[in-house]
């Protein structure tokens, strides 16, 4: 087995690029239609969470004898915090300098399917068109908030993803010793 710190120079890099790729397919090839648009996001955070659990997963099984949960959090926060800020680099460079046009282009191209193809009601359209027109008036500081909120949610998940793995390393270190002892 390769040892723990190549696993999380490739962890870490995937952390940054992944999500930051999947937000940029969202502004280039999924942009057809609002779901699609939104399961890409969906998609880059998810993935985010899947490498903090493999962080956190490696760094406990490289380790020999139980880690703490301090450390073991340590290593899934950092990735949160790469994937999260790669999905918000990604996604203020995307709107406001790589694709400019973005905002009216979407909203066109929205209102045109949710008028020929949405089952949604007469006011969710209007108040999905108006939240993507609210796209222009996003202040950095706005950005900077999502972020840190986005950062917070999936800070409880690698801590929870933390606890899980620690929990399970301390049963299987108290089955090695057991073990051990019938020996």
């Amino acid at each position: 087995m390769k040892n723990y710190s190549s696993y999380s120079i490739l962890i870490k890099f995937l952390a940054f690029v992944l999500p930051f790729g999947l937000i940029i397919s969202k502004y280039t090839h999924f942009n057809h239609n609002l779901p699609e648009y939104s399961l890409m996001s969906l998609l880059a955070k998810v993935v985010v969470l899947i490498l903090a659990f493999l962080a956190i997963y490696f760094y406990a099984k490289n380790e020999s004898e139980a880690s703490s949960l301090k450390l073991l959090f340590r290593q899934g926060f950092i990735i949160v915090l790469l994937g999260e800020l790669s999905i918000a680099m990604a996604d203020y460079l995307s709107l406001y300098h790589l694709f400019p046009g973005f905002i009216d282009q979407f909203y066109t191209t929205n209102q045109n399917w949710l008028a020929s193809n949405s089952n949604w009601p007469k006011e969710k359209q209007t108040e999905a068109l108006a939240g993507i027109q609210n796209l222009k008036n996003i202040a950095y500081k706005d950005v900077l908030l999502s972020l840190l909120q986005s950062v917070i949610i999936s800070a409880i998940f690698a801590f929870i993803f933390a606890l899980i793995i620690k929990v399970q390393q301390k049963k299987s270190l108290q089955l090695k010793q057991w073990q051990n002892r019938q020996q």
